[in-house]
């Protein structure tokens, strides 16, 4: 699935919840994952849509098979 997304200071969680459902995708969002994002993409596949929306508040997103986990990264 290739998404367009324009988003403006967007809280994190509801941008990657309207995302996975967009991708037809399960996502799990540790609590940490909190912020805003402002992202705007072309034609982009939906894992790099995902991943680029955690990227910007400072996360990271796993996709693991059937589920991809969003979270900090660990140090």
């Amino acid at each position: 699935t290739r998404l367009d997304v324009d988003l403006y200071r967007a809280d994190v969680r509801i941008a990657l919840e309207q995302l996975g459902r967009a991708a037809g995708r399960n996502l799990v969002l540790l609590g940490e994952v909190t912020g805003q994002v402002t992202l705007e993409l072309r034609d982009v596949p939906a894992l790099l849509a995902i991943q680029a929306a955690a990227a910007s508040a400072g996360c990271v997103a796993e996709d693991q098979g059937d589920l991809i986990l969003v979270r900090r990264p660990m140090h």
